[in-house]
């Protein structure tokens, strides 16, 4: 938002003081119009390996983590297996994998686990869309939500249960950034038990939190791109009355 202020201050100024029949003060403002403009495409944060298509795993297996490809998957503590990339390409229609990714071939598996990634570019103040496909899944058909949260910055921005089981829906979440780097975090909060133990292992126990497609979208809002931009033509429309 800073930028954008900056912007139409300069204008501003080549209006008030630049002579009023100088050319170069009307380019000068059309300028700073034309950049406040482009300011609503500009802020456009980059995640690196949005859908889990690095690294490349063999069809019909997963990686398990831990290791780091843009996200880095948690892992390697006991038990070690707390997230993994998928590629359910080949997998029997009864496997609990077996999932079409929302995007791609490959798509990311959180067991008892988490994914995060620090992701930069943003506008301080702007309010950003934090975009994913998500659904749930199951190694015992318990068929049951999966409940996960979204951390901004270590805050929890939501707390959340699937509403599908294997089949990615949409989901949106709203985050005003107080920085330009942000740390992106998934985590599921149901770890798996014992399946061998009826008492360690309800049968309607949650289990798996499958995502893809991962995204940022940040603009600034229309309204104020627009009120100032109608500023500036006021101010250059009073002069040339006078």
């Amino acid at each position: 938002m800073r930028s954008s202020t900056n912007v139409a201050l300069l204008g501003r100024f080549a209006v008030a003081v630049l002579p009023t029949r100088w050319p170069s003060r009307t380019a000068i403002a059309t300028g700073c119009v034309i950049l406040l403009a482009a300011q609503a495409v500009k802020a456009a944060p980059v995640i690196v390996n949005a859908g889990f298509e690095s690294p490349d795993v063999p069809d019909a297996s997963l990686l398990w983590g831990p290791m780091t490809d843009g996200w880095f998957f948690s892992g390697g503590g006991s038990p070690p297996q707390e997230s993994a990339v998928v590629d359910p390409g080949g997998l029997s229609a009864f496997d609990p994998y077996n999932v079409t990714p929302a995007e791609g071939e490959q798509f990311a598996l959180i067991d008892k686990g988490y994914i995060e990634q620090s992701i930069s570019g943003l506008v301080i103040g702007i309010q950003a869309t934090l975009n994913y496909s998500v659904t749930g899944s199951s190694l015992y058909d318990s068929h049951q939500p999966e409940e996960y949260r979204v951390l901004i910055n270590g805050a929890v921005l939501a707390s959340l249960t699937t509403t599908t089981y294997n089949a990615f829906v949409t989901h949106s979440l709203n985050f005003t950034p107080a920085t330009t780097t942000v740390l992106v975090r998934f985590e599921a909060l149901d770890p798996l038990e014992d399946p061998i133990d009826p008492e360690e292992f309800p049968e309607d126990e949650p289990d798996l939190l499958l995502l893809d497609n991962i995204a940022i979208q940040q603009v600034p809002e229309p309204s104020t791109l627009l009120l100032i931009a109608i500023g500036i033509a006021g101010l250059l429309a009073r002069r040339r009355s006078r």
